[in-house]
């Protein structure tokens, strides 16, 4: 997938539009942005597995969650 291609992410019943992106700092803040973390592993072929993060650049955690939908303010 290339850098700053859009995507639908969903959780549950909650559904939010996010940009795929190869780092954080390439995010507008204010986006939520779906993206390579820094942890995994390799697996016995040597080919990099890793975990993806869903995040909401310059936003606190609970105002993310809130604006998601996923609780209540």
């Amino acid at each position: 997938m290339q850098p700053e291609t859009k995507v639908i992410i969903r959780i549950g019943d909650v559904v939010s539009d996010a940009v795929y992106s190869d780092g954080s700092f390439k995010v507008s803040e204010g986006t939520l942005a779906f993206a390579p973390g820094s942890s995994g592993w390799a697996n016995p072929d040597g080919i990099s597995i890793r975990w993806m993060e869903l995040f909401l650049r310059g936003a606190m955690l609970g105002n993310a969650l809130a604006d998601l939908g996923l609780i209540s303010r």
